[in-house]
């Protein structure tokens, strides 16, 4: 008998995540309002990080640790869904609107 994957619903609040990436709670913070992540919340208002957000947090970190900006980092997720050249392309390779004084990661 083949056995399924198990899906994790657990949720972690900000700062167990904080604590997870090394991350400071500010820093998640930074990241949603600069539109890198949304995060689902619960009834009563509170975010509830699941895995997805998790490994998405891990992405950006990462992105962020290699010194790509926040707006380098945004552009490939809003193409995400767009048939594009390869993630290496589209961190580097700004659109038009953006201003050059934002483009640092050339």
């Amino acid at each position: 008998m083949r056995k399924e994957p198990t899906v994790s619903t657990r949720t972690y609040s900000r700062k167990e995540v904080a604590l997870l990436l090394d991350a400071t709670t500010e820093t998640l913070r930074n990241w949603e309002r600069n539109g890198l992540i949304t995060v689902p919340r619960m009834n009563n208002g509170n975010r509830a990080y699941g895995e997805r957000e998790l490994e998405q947090l891990r992405v950006i970190r990462t992105l962020r640790s290699a010194h790509h900006s926040i707006n380098a980092i945004l552009r490939p997720l809003k193409q995400i869904h767009k048939p594009r050249s390869d993630i290496f392309t589209i961190l580097n390779t700004p659109i038009d609107e953006e201003d050059i004084v934002l483009i640092t990661d050339q």
